[in-house]
This record gives C-alpha cells, sequence and structure tokens, in this order.
C-alpha cells in the first residue's frame, strides 16, 4: 500500500515519542515540540490522504 515513504521520519518519531514520556529537560522538550510541528504533522496528514484514496 505504500502508506509511510520516509521510514526515517517515522523512526525518529517513535522514538521522541519514548523519549518524551521521561524527559524533564525543557530544551530538548521544545526542540521534539518544534519536530512535532514542523515535520510529523504532516507526515501524518501524508499518511492520512494515502489511506483514504
Amino acid at each position: 500500500m505504500g502508506i509511510i515513504d520516509k521510514e526515517n521520519v517515522w523512526l525518529k518519531m517513535l522514538d521522541d515519542r519514548n523519549i518524551s514520556v521521561h524527559l524533564y529537560d525543557k530544551e530538548a522538550s521544545r526542540e521534539i515540540f518544534e519536530r512535532i510541528k514542523k515535520i510529523y504533522v504532516r507526515e501524518f496528514k501524508r499518511a492520512l490522504r494515502k489511506m483514504q484514496m
């Protein structure tokens, strides 16, 4: 079906999720938040579009 094109982004997303659960570093939290806004949301939307085809 080819829903996921950028495997490295999805793997990084999983890493960030696992790290953020135990994260108490404000700067690292901000970095993850920025990746969510700039990269991960776009990838979720791309995957959703492919699933709706």
